[in-house]
């Protein structure tokens, strides 16, 4: 028998204790425990008498043995990444809050609490202990489910088993036709992306917010690093003061596209930094410039590059970032107010690391190259570019007739979106100022139904 492993965080509790209760008695495993980095999460779980394991406590106790760490490594080897891999995707890693010790403590505690045939879930990807859970889970012969928003299918959750290989239901099997998602495209993205919208913000001043206080006290006394410093007036003004400067450092390069409706271009939009399409679905190939460099040389004479920043970019990046994007040939950085989908419609090719441009690509009919292997990166045939192609490939690219059947994989589609379940997982503010999944927009039970009808495919 093995054991259930639900990962939790605040905004997930009441989720996570829902599913878990959905998967009560599943065939084959006797045991339910959830994990955390989060004091929250702790009291939370305790006070419904459940079996928590709050990570950052034990960490003190864990004896670095190095054998087991090279074992380790070895056996994630089977999986394609290796320990220092895994150790990159924690995306605020901070050396002057740990080193690298502490990842290591870490995996040695995960390595004794993940058994053989362990069923591991969790609703990220993004940090180090998911990512390593993960993986530790899938090379020790057991099952992860790591449920992800997704932008195509909107308001959609894909069901990863690693950060780029999905699982399909094929029993009760979602089905979607390509066509039918065209139109929604000529929507603004902060109407169709859940993840564009604009949040509200907390009430610092209200009693919900000493509570998070409380708990910011407590995660940094049990040494989480992984969480947010908490509030602070000071940080809040320089933010504010500097912001409004950022956001002029590539104005002088902004076009209008009606500036280059006569020429041929490719649509190159960039990613929010440092976040999980770039750390985990571009795993060796994560620098957009360089990205952009490389497409450059390669271009035909009279072809431009479009450049559209990330909207949740504006005022954060520095100067030599866009300095050094300007210094790039043919390279234009295009207006905030034009939308990606007009971009992708008018280019002829469209680049990205592992975003959602290069799905909305494949569904109005544009080809796309991707750097990286998001979840969708079986549908494109030159995907994983960053690691697995050759410059000369790219000369031949754009040099030949762009037709889409060069492109695609079209016979992916069904597999894609049989692997995905019609709910966004965005947390929201509730009526009290915390952070939560809302359980009628996301119900538990579906999410159970889908590990069962899968877990019998396996």
């Amino acid at each position: 028998m093995s054991k259930i492993i639900l990962h939790v965080r605040p905004w997930n509790n009441q989720f996570m204790l829902n599913l878990a209760e959905q998967l009560i008695n599943l065939n084959g495993y006797d045991e339910v425990v959830f994990l955390t980095m989060f004091s929250e999460c702790n009291d939370f779980f305790k006070n419904k008498k459940r079996n928590i394991i709050l990570l950052p406590e034990l960490i003190d106790d864990v004896i670095i043995d190095e054998k087991r760490l090279e074992q380790i490594d070895d056996l994630l080897f089977k999986d394609n990444v290796c320990l220092n891999d895994i150790l990159e995707t924690e995306r605020f890693y901070s050396k002057n809050s740990y080193d690298e010790k502490y990842f290591y403590q870490f995996a040695l505690l995960l390595d004794k609490i993940i058994d053989k045939n362990t069923l591991n879930i969790s609703l990220t990807l993004d940090h180090f202990v998911y990512s390593f859970s993960a993986r530790l889970t899938n090379v020790k012969k057991g099952l992860n489910y790591a449920f992800i928003p997704v932008g195509v299918p909107y308001n959609s959750v894909v069901a990863l088993r690693d950060s780029w290989n999905v699982r399909v239901n094929k029993i009760n099997q979602r089905k979607i036709k390509k066509n039918s998602l065209k139109d929604r495209l000529n929507r603004p993205s902060s109407e169709r992306l859940v993840y564009m919208q604009k949040v509200k913000k907390p009430n610092i001043f209200n009693s919900h917010s000493k509570r998070v206080i409380k708990y910011l006290k407590k995660d940094f006394k049990i040494k989480n690093y992984l969480n947010d410093v908490g509030f602070s007036w000071s940080e809040k003004i320089y933010k504010k003061i500097f912001s409004g400067i950022k956001k002029n450092y590539h104005t002088s390069s902004l076009n209008t596209l009606s500036n280059h409706l006569n020429k041929k271009f490719v649509y190159i939009p960039l990613h929010l930094e440092p976040e999980a399409t770039v750390i985990l679905y571009s795993t060796y190939f994560q620098n957009q410039i360089e990205m952009a460099r490389i497409i450059a040389k390669v271009l035909p004479y009279g072809w431009e590059i479009i450049v559209k920043e990330n909207p949740k970019m504006m005022g954060i990046r520095n100067k030599e970032f866009y300095k050094t994007f300007n210094e790039l040939p043919n390279v234009r950085f295009i207006s905030q107010s034009i939308e990606s989908s007009e971009l992708i419609k008018k280019s002829q090719i469209v680049v990205s690391l592992s975003g959602t441009a290069s799905l909305e690509a494949y569904l109005l009919d544009k080809p796309a190259i991707l750097f990286g292997t998001p979840p969708h990166h079986k549908l494109l045939k030159y995907s994983g570019y960053g690691v697995n192609f050759l410059i000369s490939d790219l000369y031949e690219i754009f040099r030949s007739k762009l037709k889409l059947s060069d492109f695609y994989n079209d016979l992916e589609w069904d597999n894609y979106v049989a692997a995905t379940l019609p709910f966004n997982m965005i947390p929201k503010r509730n009526n009290i100022d915390q952070l939560r999944l809302d359980l009628e927009e996301n119900p538990p039970e579906y999410f159970s139904s889908f590990i069962r009808e899968t877990l019998s495919n396996e």
